[in-house]
C-alpha cells in the first residue's frame, strides 16, 4: 500500500489526474480447492505477469495480499477507463492462466470483476478513489461477475422510484461504504467492518445475525457490540460436533434462527449447519460436502445439494432450503429425511396455478416465510417477480411482479408492476412482505392496498451517510431482517454495510 500512496501522491505533485481500478478474481477459492497450494501461486504469477505486461509503463500495478490487483490509470475520464478495462476483460479471458498445471483443467478460463473511481468525479486523492472502486466492484460482482462497473454517482438521476415515507429515516448500524475488515473480538458496532455479508435473521431477543460471507464466519449484534459466533475466519470444512468458532465454513450465504438454533447456508461446502445457541456446537444438517443433487426419501445427512442459499425453518421444525444450482427447493422434515418441495430443477417460469414441485424457476436467491401461516415466499431473481407457495394447499402463484425487469410500477397493481432482480424477501410479523431488489437498488414492501411501496432507494446505485429514506440510496441490496421495535434491517451489500430503518405503520 506504501508503494501506491507514493506513486499517486507523485501524480498529484505533477497536477496529473488519474483513476482507480479494483480487479477481483472471479471465483479464485473455487480454483484453490481444485488445485495445489502450489499451483494456485503458479497461476496467480501467470496473471500477475500477464497485467504487468498488457498495462502500459504509466498505468501502475500493485497486487494485494488476495487475489485483488490495484490500478492506477492516468486520466480523469471515467469512460475511457471503464472502456480500458473492458478491453482488459475481453483479452483476460482468452489467456491460459493454468496452462503449466499438468492437470484435464489446465484450460479452465479465469475471469475478473472490476471497479473504478476516477478524479475529480469520485473524490480526491487515493483514499477517496479506493473506496468507490472498491464498491463498484462489489457492484460488478453482483452482476453476475466478469464485469466492469463505474463507482456510483451522486448526480446520477436516473432513478424513478419515490420512497412512500419520505420522512423516514436510515440508520447505518453496522459497516462503512468502500472498507472491509473482519469482526473477531466483541466491539462496537461503530468499528465492526464486513467482508461482503450475505444474509441476516434475528431471534426472539432482538439479536441480529450475520453471514459475513467473505470472512466464512456468523456475527452476531446484541444492539449495542458485535462479535465472531460461527467459524474461524478460514475457509474449510470442519469444526463439526465442537464450538462453532473454532469451526471452518465456506462462504455462508444463508442463515435463520429457529428457537435455539442457528441454521447456516454453508454455500462453498454444499450443505446445511446447526448450531446450538445454548451449547456453542456446532453440526451438519444436510448435505455431504460435495455438489450434486441426490438423496431425496432418505437421510439428509447422506444428500447432495448444489450451492445452497437461503434458508428457513417453520413453526413445526422443518427446514426449507433454497437449493441453487439445483433451481429446486428442499424439505427436510423433523426425522431428518429430505425431500424435494418445490421445482423441477428446469430453468424457466412455469407452474402458477398448480402444485409447487411442477413449476420451474430462474435461479433462487432469498426465501421468506410467513410463520403465521407457513407459506414460503420466493425471489425468482431473473423471472423478476416474488412467488408464494400455500402451505395447506402447495399451490404456487406469482404474488409481485411481471416477469420483466425494469423500474414501472407506478399505479400498477402487483401483477403488472416490474421488479428487477429480486434476491431477498421476508415477512413481518403482521404478514407484510418486503422484498430487497438488487437490480433497483431499493428495498419495496407490498402494502395491504395491493401495491409496491419503495421503502428506501431510487433505482439507482449509490452511496450515502445517515438521512432521511428520500436521499438515500443502497448499492445491491441483498438481505433483509425484521427487528425488535419494527426495525428493518437491510444489507447494503455491495458497501458492506448494515442500516436499519422504522418500518411502524
Amino acid at each position: 500500500m506504501e508503494e501506491i500512496v507514493k506513486y499517486s501522491d507523485q501524480m498529484l505533485k505533477s497536477d496529473i489526474p488519474f483513476g482507480v481500478a479494483i480487479i477481483d478474481i472471479d471465483y479464485l477459492i473455487r480454483l484453490c480447492l481444485r488445485f495445489e497450494p502450489d499451483e494456485i501461486q503458479i497461476i496467480m504469477d501467470e496473471i500477475r505477469h500477464y497485467l504487468r505486461d498488457y498495462c502500459p509503463p504509466q498505468v501502475g500495478l500493485w497486487q494485494s495480499d488476495g487475489d485483488e490487483f490495484i490500478l492506477v490509470w492516468p486520466g480523469n475520464g471515467i469512460q475511457e477507463l471503464t472502456s480500458y478495462l473492458n478491453a482488459l476483460k475481453t483479452d483476460f479471458r482468452k489467456q491460459r492462466f493454468c496452462w503449466q498445471i499438468n492437470s484435464s483443467l489446465s484450460n479452465i478460463r479465469i475471469t475478473f470483476s472490476a471497479g473504478c473511481a476516477v478524479m475529480p468525479r469520485d473524490g480526491q486523492g487515493l483514499q477517496s478513489l479506493m473506496r468507490k472502486a472498491l464498491v463498484a466492484m462489489f457492484l460488478a460482482k453482483a452482476h453476475r461477475r466478469d464485469k466492469v462497473v463505474a463507482a456510483p454517482h451522486p448526480d446520477d438521476e436516473s432513478g424513478r422510484f419515490k420512497p412512500a415515507f419520505p420522512s423516514s429515516r436510515v440508520k447505518i448500524v453496522i459497516g462503512d461504504y468502500g472498507t472491509v475488515g473482519y469482526a473477531d473480538d466483541r466491539i462496537p458496532a461503530s468499528e465492526a467492518r464486513l467482508w461482503e455479508p450475505q444474509a441476516m435473521d434475528t431471534d426472539d431477543l432482538g439479536n441480529l445475525y450475520i453471514a459475513d460471507q467473505n470472512n466464512h464466519a456468523v456475527l452476531k449484534f446484541d444492539g449495542t457490540f458485535v462479535h465472531r459466533i460461527v467459524g474461524n475466519g478460514h475457509y474449510g470444512y470442519s469444526g463439526d460436533g465442537g464450538i462453532a468458532v473454532r469451526a471452518s465454513l465456506n462462504k455462508p450465504t444463508g442463515l435463520f434462527v429457529h428457537k435455539h438454533h442457528l441454521y447456516i447456508t454453508d454455500t462453498g461446502n454444499d450443505a446445511v449447519r446447526r448450531v446450538d445457541l445454548k451449547s456453542g456446537i456446532i453440526e451438519t444438517v444436510a448435505g455431504m460436502g460435495k455438489p450434486g443433487y441426490e438423496g431425496d426419501g432418505g437421510r439428509a445427512l447422506n444428500a447432495l445439494l448444489n450451492k445452497p442459499g437461503g434458508t428457513v425453518v417453520d413453526s413445526e421444525g422443518n427446514l426449507f432450503i433454497n437449493d441453487i444450482a439445483n433451481n429446486v427447493i428442499r424439505k427436510v422434515d423433523t426425522e431428518g429425511t429430505i425431500t424435494t418441495f418445490a421445482g423441477t430443477g428446469e430453468y424457466g417460469y412455469e407452474g402458477d396455478g398448480g402444485q409447487a414441485i411442477h413449476a420451474s424457476f430462474a435461479e433462487i436467491y432469498g426465501i421468506g416465510i410467513d410463520q403465521r401461516t407457513g407459506d414460503l415466499y420466493i425471489a425468482d431473481y431473473f423471472n423478476h417477480c416474488i412467488r408464494k407457495i400455500e402451505r395447506q394447499t402447495g399451490i404456487i402463484r406469482t404474488i409481485a411482479g411481471c416477469g420483466i425487469a425494469g423500474k414501472g410500477r407506478d399505479g400498477k397493481t402487483l401483477l403488472s408492476a416490474c421488479l428487477d432482480r429480486p434476491v431477498a424477501v421476508t415477512c413481518g410479523p403482521d404478514g407484510s412482505i418486503y422484498i430487497a431488489e438488487s437490480g433497483n437498488n431499493c428495498v419495496t414492501v407490498i402494502s395491504e392496498e395491493g401495491t409496491l411501496l419503495t421503502l428506501v432507494g431510487d433505482g439507482v446505485a449509490g452511496i450515502g451517510p445517515d438521512g432521511s429514506s428520500a436521499a438515500f440510496r443502497l448499492a445491491n441490496p441483498n438481505a433483509l431482517a425484521v427487528g425488535p421495535e419494527d426495525r428493518l434491517y437491510i444489507l447494503d451489500g455491495a458497501s458492506n454495510r448494515i442500516c436499519e430503518i422504522q418500518i411502524s405503520k
